[in-house]
């Protein structure tokens, strides 16, 4: 008799502990994925020259990975490009001490980012031929109160000349 009402009680509390943990869950679900936003920025760069001119093709990309359109804030949204100059190089290790060269504005055109869309824009920033060790280039992003941010370096490595192939003398 006492076994049967522990049995019963114990079947109430498994109950109410299994509909608690369903309503944790989808709170912790709808809480997290829905209405935040979650947007990952990526910025890729790369250096372009030719014999009288040298600029840095920057690309933003900005991904809504998130279940909810996201209204993006215009002020702050930019690139930031710095470089890095041989005479800041030391021999020993040390953080680079980078030069900011400019600030861009990038997703003008763009007043929101729907569910699962990916937006890009591409700048064209010349930069001066003096010689520099790398370029870095920081993008961020505001939506609401939140800053998305990400950053990539680019080494400015001197191609290196090839010297054409010897020819071969015939007799």
């Amino acid at each position: 008799m006492i076994l049967d009402h522990v049995a019963k009680l114990m079947s109430i509390l498994v109950g109410i502990a299994t509909i608690l943990a369903v309503i944790g869950a989808y709170y912790r679900f709808v809480k997290g994925r829905i209405f935040r936003p979650r947007l990952q920025p990526e910025a890729s760069a790369k250096l372009v020259r030719t014999d009288d001119a040298k600029c840095v093709l920057v690309e933003a990309r900005l991904r809504n990975v998130g279940a909810a359109s996201i209204d993006l804030t215009r002020e702050g949204t930019a690139i930031d490009l710095y470089s890095y100059e041989p005479e800041k190089y030391r021999p020993r290790p040390h953080l680079a001490i980078w030069t900011h060269l400019t600030t861009f504005r990038i997703f003008e055109d763009h007043k929101s980012i729907e569910s699962g869309e990916t937006i890009i824009d591409a700048q064209l920033i010349p930069v001066s031929q003096k010689p520099v060790i790398a370029f870095k280039v920081e993008m961020n992003v505001n939506a609401y109160d939140i800053s998305f941010k990400t950053r990539t370096v680019i080494d400015c490595e001197v191609p290196q000349e090839t010297k054409p192939a010897r020819k071969e003398e015939t007799l």
